[in-house]
Protein backbone atom coordinates (compact mmCIF):
# COMPACT_ATOMS: atom_id res chain seq x y z
CA UNK A 1 0.00 0.00 0.00
CA UNK A 2 2.94 2.58 0.93
CA UNK A 3 4.10 1.63 -2.40
CA UNK A 4 0.86 2.39 -4.29
CA UNK A 5 0.19 5.77 -2.25
CA UNK A 6 3.93 7.04 -3.02
CA UNK A 7 3.96 5.94 -6.66
CA UNK A 8 0.64 7.62 -6.86
CA UNK A 9 2.14 10.88 -5.21
CA UNK A 10 5.22 10.96 -7.56
CA UNK A 11 2.89 10.50 -10.46
CA UNK A 12 0.49 13.45 -9.12
CA UNK A 13 3.77 15.86 -9.21
CA UNK A 14 5.10 14.78 -12.40
CA UNK A 15 1.83 15.08 -14.46
CA UNK A 16 0.72 18.58 -12.72
CA UNK A 17 4.44 20.08 -13.46
CA UNK A 18 3.81 19.29 -17.31
CA UNK A 19 0.48 20.60 -16.89
CA UNK A 20 1.27 24.01 -15.73
CA UNK A 21 4.02 24.33 -18.16
CA UNK A 22 1.61 23.69 -20.95
CA UNK A 23 -0.41 26.59 -19.29
CA UNK A 24 2.54 29.07 -19.21
CA UNK A 25 2.31 29.40 -23.32
CA UNK A 26 -1.32 30.33 -23.24
CA UNK A 27 -3.28 33.31 -22.19
CA UNK A 28 -6.41 32.54 -20.43
CA UNK A 29 -7.66 36.14 -19.41
CA UNK A 30 -11.31 36.55 -21.58
CA UNK A 31 -10.42 40.39 -22.17
CA UNK A 32 -7.21 39.49 -23.31
CA UNK A 33 -8.17 37.07 -25.94
CA UNK A 34 -11.54 39.05 -27.35
CA UNK A 35 -9.17 42.49 -27.02
CA UNK A 36 -6.84 40.51 -29.30
CA UNK A 37 -9.56 40.02 -31.99
CA UNK A 38 -10.74 43.03 -31.47
CA UNK A 39 -7.75 45.07 -32.31
CA UNK A 40 -7.10 43.31 -35.68
CA UNK A 41 -10.43 44.79 -36.66
CA UNK A 42 -9.23 48.32 -35.25
CA UNK A 43 -6.24 48.28 -36.76
CA UNK A 44 -6.76 46.89 -40.29
CA UNK A 45 -8.93 48.01 -42.74
CA UNK A 46 -10.98 50.87 -43.71
CA UNK A 47 -13.33 53.59 -42.05
CA UNK A 48 -16.45 50.84 -42.09
CA UNK A 49 -14.23 48.11 -40.85
CA UNK A 50 -12.29 50.40 -37.84
CA UNK A 51 -15.24 52.33 -36.06
CA UNK A 52 -17.42 49.11 -35.03
CA UNK A 53 -13.58 47.46 -34.07
CA UNK A 54 -12.75 50.67 -32.38
CA UNK A 55 -16.39 50.97 -30.34
CA UNK A 56 -16.44 47.11 -29.48
CA UNK A 57 -12.87 47.49 -28.42
CA UNK A 58 -13.54 50.14 -26.14
CA UNK A 59 -16.53 49.05 -23.76
CA UNK A 60 -15.24 45.98 -23.99
CA UNK A 61 -11.76 47.44 -22.55
CA UNK A 62 -14.20 49.65 -20.06
CA UNK A 63 -16.30 46.97 -18.68
CA UNK A 64 -13.42 44.72 -18.42
CA UNK A 65 -10.24 46.46 -17.72
CA UNK A 66 -10.75 45.47 -14.06
CA UNK A 67 -10.32 41.51 -14.71
CA UNK A 68 -6.44 42.43 -14.83
CA UNK A 69 -5.99 42.83 -11.49
CA UNK A 70 -7.41 39.19 -10.59
CA UNK A 71 -5.52 37.79 -13.61
CA UNK A 72 -2.41 39.10 -12.90
CA UNK A 73 -1.97 37.06 -9.81
CA UNK A 74 -1.94 33.91 -11.80
CA UNK A 75 0.81 34.69 -14.15
CA UNK A 76 3.61 32.47 -13.61
CA UNK A 77 6.19 31.85 -11.79
CA UNK A 78 3.70 31.42 -9.49
CA UNK A 79 5.68 32.90 -6.26
CA UNK A 80 6.18 36.22 -8.11
CA UNK A 81 2.41 36.82 -10.13
CA UNK A 82 1.32 36.47 -6.30
CA UNK A 83 3.86 38.85 -5.12
CA UNK A 84 3.37 41.68 -8.12
CA UNK A 85 -0.02 40.47 -9.48
CA UNK A 86 -1.54 43.03 -7.74
CA UNK A 87 0.56 46.13 -8.87
CA UNK A 88 1.17 44.78 -12.56
CA UNK A 89 -2.80 44.24 -12.95
CA UNK A 90 -3.84 47.34 -11.02
CA UNK A 91 -1.39 49.30 -13.86
CA UNK A 92 -2.50 47.22 -16.59
CA UNK A 93 -6.49 47.30 -15.57
CA UNK A 94 -6.15 51.36 -15.52
CA UNK A 95 -4.33 52.13 -18.91
CA UNK A 96 -7.11 49.43 -20.61
CA UNK A 97 -9.95 51.11 -18.73
CA UNK A 98 -8.28 54.46 -20.15
CA UNK A 99 -7.94 53.01 -23.40
CA UNK A 100 -11.53 52.05 -23.59
CA UNK A 101 -12.31 55.49 -22.66
CA UNK A 102 -10.39 56.66 -25.49
CA UNK A 103 -11.76 54.50 -27.63
CA UNK A 104 -15.47 54.65 -26.78
CA UNK A 105 -14.92 58.92 -27.56
CA UNK A 106 -12.72 58.68 -31.31
CA UNK A 107 -14.17 55.87 -32.83
CA UNK A 108 -15.86 57.84 -34.83
CA UNK A 109 -12.76 60.11 -36.28
CA UNK A 110 -11.82 58.63 -39.33
CA UNK A 111 -7.90 58.94 -38.88
CA UNK A 112 -7.74 58.21 -35.14
CA UNK A 113 -7.25 54.36 -34.50
CA UNK A 114 -6.93 54.59 -30.35
CA UNK A 115 -3.99 52.80 -28.46
CA UNK A 116 -4.45 49.38 -27.76
CA UNK A 117 -3.11 47.67 -24.15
Amino acid sequence: MKKFVAFFLIALVAFSVSGFAAKVEHTYNPATMLNNKLEEGATEGGYFAKAPSQLLRGAHNLAFGWSDIVTDLFQPPIGIGTAMGPLTGTATAIARTTSGVVDLVTFWIPGVRGFSV
